[in-house]
């Protein structure tokens, strides 16, 4: 049950005053690793335009923990169920006031929990497809649109969505429920409390980074719903060559099995921070397969961390059907020689630290930008002579 000693409803405001970023559809962006492999700097905030309307499912969430695993033999998925409590998403259970007491811990709860989120979806939604994305959830999870199935995820770090159309209503009242089980493959609940020896681990599944003092629980990014036409853009990479003053970028749509084939018309533009287009592309291909081009970048301006200069690519699907998405990029490339590091085929000294610490609010880096830039370095902004500038909060 929830305790009555409410401790940490104050820390709460942080995510309240400051909205999270829109979160990364799964396979949008290749893996970091791959892109710093491949020598360039990209952001990893896709942004969607009007074209695909969302709705942004972060605040409060009705919320039961299920210790006994009674919810899916009970029907907790289904419309009439009413959980007892409340919970803020994004963020862990354990930092809002869930579970209970275990040696070092305040609250500790290790098992399955339900989330229930009540809403009505547009009524000019009906004929598109509907979209559950969800940032990210330790450790499992099951969705549930009106009582309907509509998928499960089992990893911890990734984004993932589930196509809903066939469960959710446009123009009516829904209802969303996910539950998230947090226990380790083993079905024990994890002993480790504490920075832990290698024996102590359970090592039936990855356990995270930010699982190293405790088995947090919860959905700890956010939840949103889009929705799309037929033929959709899946994902957007961007692979700047400073050396060509090129940027190469790969498109891949999707479609739904009645639009598989079809013909369509894409736009390709490169915009600079001010907002004026320097290159456009208008290019024919069929849905559900990934399109490559290559586009010149006139008077290019290059990214270093003195003068962090990011263009944007946006790519727009035309007549036949409609869908945007606007990627930042910067023109950087990142090299070696003997051991040199260089920056844009010069020298360039570096210094700074790994960033290893988690958030007691979601159990990781918060999903903030600016709270990550301002708390992750072990300052708050209260430290600060004045706030952060935009083009520090920008630089990546």
């Amino acid at each position: 049950m929830r305790p009555s000693l409410w401790v940490v409803r104050r820390d709460i405001t942080r995510t309240q005053i400051l909205p999270a970023p829109t979160q990364i559809t799964a396979g949008l962006t290749p893996p970091v690793g791959e892109m710093l492999n491949r020598g360039f700097m990209m952001d990893t905030t896709p942004s969607r335009l009007a074209a695909r309307p969302v709705l942004d499912l972060t605040g409060p969430w009705a919320f039961q923990l299920d210790p006994e695993d009674r919810g899916e033999h009970e029907g907790w998925y289904q419309p009439d169920f009413s959980p007892q409590d409340q919970i803020r998403v994004p963020g862990v259970w354990q930092a809002q006031g869930f579970g209970e007491p275990r040696s070092e811990l305040r609250y500790d709860y290790q098992g399955k929990a339900w989330y229930q989120r009540r809403l009505t979806i547009p009524e000019d939604w009906h004929g598109r497809r509907i979209w559950l994305d969800i940032g990210g959830v330790l450790r499992r999870a099951k969705a549930f649109v009106n009582g309907q199935p509509v998928g499960r995820w089992d990893l911890i770090t990734t984004p993932f969505k589930f196509d809903i159309t066939t469960a959710a209503q446009a123009g009516a009242d829904n209802v969303i429920t996910i539950q998230v089980d947090n226990l380790p493959r083993s079905g024990q609940p994890s002993t480790v409390n504490k920075f832990p020896g290698l024996r102590e681990w359970d090592f039936s599944e990855p356990v995270g980074a930010f699982n190293s003092i405790n088995n947090w629980g919860g959905i700890y990014r956010k939840v949103e719903l889009h929705a799309t036409d037929e033929v959709w853009i899946e994902w957007l990479d961007i692979r700047p060559d400073i050396d060509s003053a090129t940027a190469t970028v790969r498109i891949r749509l999707d479609a739904a099995d009645r639009a598989r084939g079809m013909p369509v018309t894409i736009q390709v533009s490169i915009i600079t921070p001010t907002g004026q287009r320097i290159a456009t592309q208008q290019l024919r291909a069929s849905a559900e397969r990934v399109i490559e081009t290559t586009m010149s970048i006139p008077q290019m301006h290059q990214w270093t961390p003195e003068d962090t200069y990011l263009y944007t690519c946006q790519v727009d699907l035309l007549h036949e059907f409609h869908d945007s998405l606007q990627q930042r990029f910067g023109m950087v490339k990142f090299s070696a020689q003997g051991n040199r590091f260089l920056l844009n085929n010069k020298p360039y000294y570096l210094r700074g630290f790994a960033i290893g610490r988690g958030d007691v609010l979601e159990g990781m880096i918060p999903v903030d930008k600016v709270e990550a830039l301002t708390t992750s370095v072990g300052i708050r902004p209260y430290h600060l002579s004045k706030p952060l500038r935009p083009r520090t909060r920008s630089a990546c």
